[in-house]
């Protein structure tokens, strides 16, 4: 989520609230990381 924020200029804080209220799709990949589609932050 850090990557994503830098790249579109928010806050890592702004990312995860777009992630958990369902504006941002991403996907749990085990127990921490989470992976935000690069299509998703260019559209």
């Amino acid at each position: 989520m850090r990557q994503a924020a830098e790249y579109l200029a928010v806050s890592y804080w702004t990312v995860r609230g777009w992630v958990e209220s369902g504006k941002l799709s991403a996907v749990r990949l085990g127990e921490r990381p989470i992976r935000i589609e690069g299509q998703i932050l260019i559209a």
